[in-house]
């Protein structure tokens, strides 16, 4: 699924623990996914992508901003 830039270190810090926890000892990722499925990764992303459907007036403010973003005003034609 989709993630936002926002949430993903947020995400990645999730799978990267959730990886450390489950794996057996010098297991790799891809012999940990053979091993258990994709699905309980696939589950992490989820939680992700819906706590931030769930705040989306936060995902229209830039990253150090305290405002939501405003596009432009175009000038009507003929005002310089």
């Amino acid at each position: 699924g989709l993630v936002p830039a926002r949430y993903v270190p947020e995400c990645v810090a999730d799978l990267a623990a959730y990886y450390l926890d489950a794996r057996q000892l010098h297991e790799s990722l891809p012999k940990l996914v053979d091993r258990i499925g994709i699905e309980p990764f696939a589950a992490l992303v989820r939680k992700h992508r819906l706590n931030s459907a769930l705040d989306r007036s936060n995902l229209k403010i830039d990253w150090g901003e305290m405002e939501s973003y405003r596009p432009p005003i175009a000038k009507a034609a003929g005002v310089c």
